[in-house]
């Protein structure tokens, strides 16, 4: 089967996944270069999809720019995953860009792709195994499919990808046209484990200096869309945290990434009181933010992963 027909396998799946992704040879990769009017609608079709399902508005992120061929080489190489060689290629070529300005529909219909496949279900940003492995996609095609794919990145899990990188992308997000609400609504949802809240209390630590609004908003809508969930979450962490006696068991870690995450807020409450108190809508909040200080995730510096991204 042709690495074209493959990815078109892909991309059907992709509009509505059931089960692992189809899994096909590689083969004549160039034909990828020259798509048929088909295949493109096709992908147009899945972006504006999930930028439904985000709000991401129309034109996504407010670009009405043109999407390229990376998502169809990400489609190709997850799956042609059959021919583990052929298809690190494949995703290292998708993640391949020249100079200019980020284009955010192409952006979109990347992670369009690889979002069902890395990461099942609606913004399920982790998987039982740690590394976010799904559907038996190898490790080496994850880390790099996740590299090609930079908005997956922020929204969903870095992987191995640079998580400076990740955190400027962050950045850039935040700017644009429906970023805030996008951001905050994939980082607000409380269905994620130890290792993806870790990476958002990062990225959030991160962003806080140069955009608390930003950071904030995320807070108040984990507590607007999410408030019981939450409350469930930090209570159980609290008690999981106050008779802990092993740091390496997956609770314990979960625990501890739950207090990580909300110490971003109380280094924000203490850095920005003004800000903080000023917002609507953020009730709920202080048990995770007594959590945070008791077992010292915060203090007159902030979490431990302090810095910004400028």
């Amino acid at each position: 089967m042709s690495a074209l027909e493959t990815a078109r396998r892909v991309l059907r799946w992709a509009a509505a996944p059931s089960g692992p992704p189809p899994a096909a040879p590689l083969r004549d990769v160039p034909d990828l270069a020259t798509p048929a009017p088909a295949d493109v609608a096709a992908l147009a079709r899945l972006t504006a999809e999930t930028a439904a399902r985000l709000g991401a508005g129309r034109p996504p992120f407010g670009d009405a720019g043109p999407i390229g061929g990376g998502a169809l080489l990400l489609a190709a190489a997850i799956g042609g995953r059959v021919e583990a060689e052929r298809a690190e290629l494949v995703a290292d070529a998708a993640a391949q860009r020249g100079p200019g300005p980020v284009g955010w529909a192409d952006e979109l219909a990347r992670l369009a792709v690889v979002w069902p496949a890395v990461y099942p279900g609606l913004l399920r940003r982790d998987h039982p195994r740690a590394g976010g492995r799904h559907a038996g996609l190898p490790e080496p095609l994850v880390a790099r499919v996740l590299r090609a794919a930079p908005l997956a990145g922020v929204l969903l899990h870095p992987g191995a990808a640079d998580r400076t990188a990740a955190a400027s992308f962050a950045a850039q997000l935040v700017r644009r046209p429906r970023g805030p609400e996008v951001f905050a609504g994939a980082l607000a949802d409380p269905d994620a484990g130890a290792v993806v809240l870790t990476w958002r209390a990062e990225l959030l630590d991160r962003l806080r200096l140069d955009r608390p609004a930003a950071v904030l908003e995320v807070f108040v809508t984990a507590r607007l869309r999410h408030g019981p969930a939450w409350t469930d979450r930090v209570t159980w962490a609290g008690r999981r945290l106050s008779s802990l006696v092993r740091l390496d068991d997956a609770d314990a870690a979960l625990a501890v990434a739950t207090v990580r995450y909300w110490a971003v807020l109380a280094a924000l409450a203490t850095a920005e009181p003004a800000l903080v108190t000023a917002r609507p809508f953020l009730e709920g909040h202080e048990p995770a933010l007594r959590l945070a200080r008791r077992y010292g995730f915060v203090g007159a510096a902030g979490p431990a992963t302090e810095g910004a991204t400028r």
